[in-house]
């Protein structure tokens, strides 16, 4: 059966990104792989380019997150699965 294996990444919204950016660093250990001109971050625990975005939003939490899955299902059936269940999947 297909399944999600891995957390990919996750983006959270911040109205203080240095902050958090500082935690991430130098708290959990992350390195930033990218940063953007508007502050956003991208930041790396290991292998992957980034597991944690840091966006600039008005509303602190959550804004995204990404799955790693099992690669015998189609996306866009992986799609139709998750609407199921009430959320809004997008292929970016």
């Amino acid at each position: 059966m297909s399944r999600a294996f891995q957390l990919g990444f996750i983006e959270l919204g911040t109205q203080r990104i240095e902050p958090e950016l500082r935690y991430y660093t130098e708290v959990i250990g992350a390195k930033v792989t990218e940063s953007e001109a508007d502050g956003s971050a991208y930041l790396s625990l290991g292998l992957d380019h980034h597991n944690i975005a840091l966006r600039a939003s008005a509303q602190a939490g959550m804004r995204c997150f990404g799955l790693q899955v099992t690669k015998d299902i189609a996306i866009e059936d992986w799609a139709t699965r998750i609407k199921k269940h009430g959320l809004n999947p997008s292929k970016n």
